[in-house]
């Protein structure tokens, strides 16, 4: 892979003096290692655009090579980082590639997980002739946990929180037209 030349000089009591080259040829066919350490990873988000992020850092962080200082090993990931995903995406397998000086090469895959897409689903059950007993059951399905739920008529509205998907319900509503908002913690909405 590479040759490391040397290059000795030896001098005698007399003075005479020879100078000679030794050429050793280094051949290295070991792949790099890379540690079993677990990087697979739920992408979160704020605003509900999920960014992947750059594997390269943490995959040389447990990397070694017999020949290659770790700073030198070349690491590169098949998915590029700030690559978007939205929310529901198939699950994407990452593979980071470590190559060493002389072109040896091993991979680590990484499972990257995007959150299901948030759903709300209604059921609404009028309201009698008693009044203010009119019903909506809601179901909220898929995003990530951490739900506000906002039920609006237009001029008044009422909010609730849960930490599950599920199905719950609003109560004491007058005949009319009410919107269903759910916002979960990675900033994903979904209204109904």
């Amino acid at each position: 892979c590479y040759q490391l030349v040397r290059t000795y000089k030896v001098t005698d009591q007399c003075g005479f003096s020879t100078t000679f080259t030794h050429t050793i040829n280094v051949v290295d066919d070991v792949a790099p290692v890379i540690g079993d350490n677990n990087l697979n990873t739920t992408l979160t988000s704020t605003n509900c655009n999920f960014t992947l992020p750059d594997f390269t850092a943490a995959v040389r962080a447990i990397s070694s090579d017999n020949c290659t200082v770790k700073e030198a090993l070349e690491i590169t990931q098949n998915v590029r980082a700030g690559t978007t995903y939205t929310p529901g995406t198939t699950p994407q397998t990452v593979t980071v590639t470590v190559k060493d000086a002389c072109g040896n090469t091993s991979t680590k895959d990484i499972d990257v997980t995007i959150p299901a897409a948030l759903t709300v689903s209604l059921v609404p059950e009028n309201e009698t002739c008693a009044g203010s007993d009119g019903k909506i059951n809601y179901t909220i399905a898929g995003g990530t946990a951490g739900y506000t739920v906002v039920l609006s008529d237009g001029s008044a509205t009422q909010t609730a929180t849960y930490t599950a998907t599920g199905t719950y319900t609003f109560t004491g509503l007058k005949a009319g037209t009410y919107t269903v908002t759910v916002t979960d913690d990675n900033g994903c909405t979904a209204t109904a």
